[in-house]
């Protein structure tokens, strides 16, 4: 077996036992989680190179080792007001669909482990905060907000292709 199939049968040993774990995070005083699957890293904020031309939410691009990643404000696309970074604000860099695209949330709270039994329909309201979401789970006394990354990448992959 060649090097390239043994690491790839590897990546995805490890993304199936990601399967069921989430990363939480805070936007806006809400608790919000994605599938740690995603998750390639968490760094702090950094120098972000703006480009012009582009949704007010991406903010632009950074480099992580060479690589240029696009960086969206979380905030902007789920329309809360920006607010100054802190301390506490970082990135989460995911991969999806063969893109690395950095995620930039007011701070990073936890990782749990959830089942689709403690999961239900978020709410069909159908505005830009619920839109995104996959399900929402409540765990001790917590409501937390799915967010669905390819529901919530979904207009901006073409766009990031690009960069």
């Amino acid at each position: 077996m060649s090097e390239n199939v043994e690491n790839q049968a590897l990546l995805e040993e490890t993304r199936d036992d990601l399967d069921g774990r989430f990363l939480l995070f805070h936007i806006n005083d809400r608790l919000y989680s994605l599938m740690l699957r995603y998750v390639i890293e968490i760094i702090p904020m950094q120098n972000i190179t703006y480009l012009p031309g582009i949704a007010y939410y991406i903010k632009g691009v950074i480099n992580i080792r060479g690589k240029v990643v696009p960086v969206i404000s979380t905030r902007a696309k789920l329309n809360f007001p920006e607010q100054p970074y802190d301390d506490k604000t970082c990135i989460i860099v995911i991969e999806i669909q063969e893109m690395t695209v950095g995620l930039i949330v007011d701070s990073i709270s936890d990782v749990i482990a959830a089942d689709s039994s403690q999961m239900a329909a978020p709410p069909a309201t159908g505005d830009t905060a619920t839109r995104y979401l996959s399900s929402v789970t409540e765990i001790e006394n917590q409501v937390i907000l799915n967010l669905d990354c390819e529901k919530f990448l979904y207009e901006d992959l073409s766009e990031f292709a690009g960069i």
